[in-house]
């Protein structure tokens, strides 16, 4: 028998590693495997990283002290769209955390992020993308990033993305954006107008609500105006106002229509267009009171220009504001006054006003009397007839809350006050200039009441010692306030006002606390923004340290004086 021939030996087989399916469940771990050269790894790791920060805001600082961040920023350049889609996912999520937003402006991400937002690119990269940049935008060095970085086309094209996320964040960006001014401006010449005028019909209340502040900060520029008027703008927000269902919207609304009514040119060919028309409507229209008295500063806005006045008259806004006037809540009736200190100014308008406003001036609210105080000196600004009006509602006034008949006797027989009032009316009247008479009625009153005394040297003021000599020589507690020559705060301010009214001159009396009282007197000044309409400002007098000096309210010598 043959022997049996030998088998070949079998070349040795060549056979790839068989795929191993990874499993960890320590975040460490998946974050090393951000490291890894295999896409499939890192397809993995990015998805479990993005579940894992979407469980709360406790897992993404705890991914970011892991060093996560710099990782998923290198993948979001990744050749591989499944891998740059779940790292932008992972890192869009982080990066709501403010921590994480930190570290993500050391590392420059903004221009990959930016790169990443073409038209080609994947619905959910541009949607997690949009998200990193809205949370970055919020940062003044971002935005400069990404204005640098010619971030603003792409996100304003993505304005029309039919992906309602990618919207909101888009606009979100572009919101943030236009704080600053240059790009304000590019909005307006990338074509950004359209767009955001087309979101206000979006079925999203949040879209709209941020197209609506956006074009609010953008109408403040007078050339996006005109591009907004020739896009029918202030058509579509009259829309908004008059659909009852957008009520939530009517506030943004209005304050971009106020916007709107800023130039000239503007509020004539609104006008024309029967814009404000339709505005007087909405005014008195029925509302929330926060809405109306929004309405209402639109209007206020209006009579800014003697132009707007113009156009207001025609409107008969008289009739609108008297019934606001009557309104039920206070805020309104304080914006009605505010309208009625611009329409002022107006020849035509003065007299409409008149009643209604002096009866304002009895109200509870703090904010209304002031308001009602600033018309009705609006009103007798310049007009002798309001202004004897306004006298005699005073008087009225007066003779109902006081000063018994027998202490109006008193008054009369002191002696001292009448050569006071004597002097006020021969050398405080003869002066031209409003300003100086206060001034001299000022000094006139320190003089009488021991002179300008120093604020480091008030304990030192033997005020008191006086008034006790006074009250044992007249056996009262009461003193005819022309006896008194030491006098502090309260006692200066009450001659001031006396003398103030008796020569017909218009004035507060304020009382404070610790023996302070002041006075405020209004006086009108040019607006430099405004030349055509002198704008009132109230002053404080200073009796006491420096006679004569009128200090602005709300300024740190104002207080001082107020306070002790």
């Amino acid at each position: 028998m043959g022997k049996k021939p030998k088998k070949e030996s079998e070349a040795p087989r060549k056979e790839g590693f068989e795929p191993l399916f990874l499993e960890s469940k320590t975040p460490a771990t998946v974050v090393l495997l951000l490291n890894s050269q295999e896409e499939d790894i890192l397809v993995k790791a990015c998805e479990a990283i993005h579940t894992f920060a979407e469980k709360g805001d406790e897992n993404r600082v705890s991914l970011l002290g892991l060093g996560a961040v710099e990782p998923l920023c290198r993948l979001i350049a990744h050749s591989n769209r499944l891998v740059r889609r779940n790292a932008f996912m992972a890192l869009g999520i982080m990066a709501t955390n403010g921590d994480v937003n930190n570290v993500l402006k050391k590392v420059d991400a903004i221009p990959s992020m930016i790169q990443n937002l073409t038209p080609e690119e994947d619905a959910v990269v541009q949607e997690f993308a949009t998200l990193c940049l809205a949370s970055l935008s919020a940062d003044f060095t971002c935005r400069v990033q990404i204005y640098a970085n010619n971030g603003m086309p792409p996100v304003i094209r993505l304005l029309t993305s039919s992906d309602p996320d990618v919207t909101k964040n888009s606009l979100e960006i572009i919101f943030n954006l236009v704080q600053d001014y240059k790009c304000l401006q590019a909005v307006h010449e990338l074509g950004g107008i359209p767009s955001l005028l087309e979101l206000l019909k979006s079925d999203f209340p949040v879209i709209q609500r941020l197209a609506l502040k956006t074009l609010q900060c953008v109408t403040s520029d007078k050339e996006t105006r005109e591009t907004f008027r020739e896009e029918q703008g202030f058509e579509k927000l009259m829309d908004i106002l008059s659909n009852m269902d957008l009520a939530d919207l009517h506030g943004e609304a209005l304050h971009i229509v106020a916007n709107c009514l800023r130039d000239g040119e503007t509020l004539q060919l609104i006008h024309n267009d029967g814009g404000l028309a339709r505005l007087m409507d909405f005014v008195l229209a029925p509302s929330t009171p926060a809405i109306q008295s929004t309405a209402v500063q639109c209007l206020s806005r209006v009579a800014q220009s003697c132009e707007g006045r113009g156009v207001l008259h025609e409107q008969e806004v008289e009739k609108a504001l008297v019934e606001l006037l009557s309104a039920a809540d206070d805020d309104v009736k304080a914006s009605a006054c505010q309208a009625v200190a611009a329409m002022s100014f107006h020849p035509a308008s003065k007299d409409s006003f008149r009643d209604w406003v002096a009866q304002l001036l009895n109200g509870e609210s703090s904010a209304l009397r002031e308001a009602a105080t600033q018309a009705l000196s609006s009103l007798t600004h310049g007009s002798q007839a309001n202004a004897l009006k306004k006298k005699e509602k005073e008087k009225q006034y007066e003779e109902a809350q006081e000063s018994p008949p027998e202490k109006q006797q008193n008054m009369k027989e002191d002696v001292y006050l009448q050569m006071l009032i004597r002097e006020a009316k021969e050398s405080v009247l003869p002066l031209k200039d409003e300003q100086e008479q206060y001034a001299a009625l000022a000094r006139l009153v320190s003089k009488a009441m021991g002179g300008a005394v120093a604020a480091e040297k008030l304990h030192q003021f033997q005020w008191v010692l006086h008034h006790s000599e006074l009250k044992f020589q007249l056996k009262s507690n009461v003193i005819p306030i022309g006896l008194i020559n030491k006098g502090i705060y309260c006692h200066r301010a009450l001659l001031f006002k006396c003398l103030a009214d008796c020569i017909e001159k218009s004035c507060t009396l304020v009382r404070g606390e610790y023996n302070r009282a002041w006075n405020e007197v209004v006086l009108f000044g040019e607006d430099p923004d405004n030349q055509s309409s002198p704008q009132p400002r109230r002053y404080i007098v200073d009796l006491m340290h420096q006679p004569g000096t009128l200090l602005p309210v709300d300024t740190p010598a104002a207080a001082l004086y107020q306070t002790i």
